[in-house]
């Protein structure tokens, strides 16, 4: 896995997206195909000040933690079937 320090964006969906430490930006999903069935499991490290935003629902979240302090800072998608924080 590699560390992030800008931003992602995938124009379309993505089947598993893998990310050590995430500081900063924005994390894009783009849309599935009309007959796709894709939902994107995404693993995260440490993220830091950064934001998900996925056109398509999100089988799966997974982070070590999640730090944001300011408003702009969220997680956005249709729907997340599950989610987990490990622990370090």
């Amino acid at each position: 896995m590699a560390d992030l320090l800008t931003g992602f964006a995938a124009t379309a969906v993505v089947g598993t997206l893998a990310l050590a430490d995430v500081d900063g930006g924005m994390i894009s999903i783009g849309p599935r195909g009309l007959k796709d069935k894709t939902l994107p499991v995404v693993t995260l490290g440490s993220v830091q000040e950064a934001s998900l935003n996925s056109q398509t629902p999100v089988k799966s979240l997974s982070v070590t933690e999640w730090l944001n302090t300011g408003p702009e800072a969220q997680i956005t998608a249709a729907w997340i079937t599950s989610s987990s924080r490990r622990r370090l």
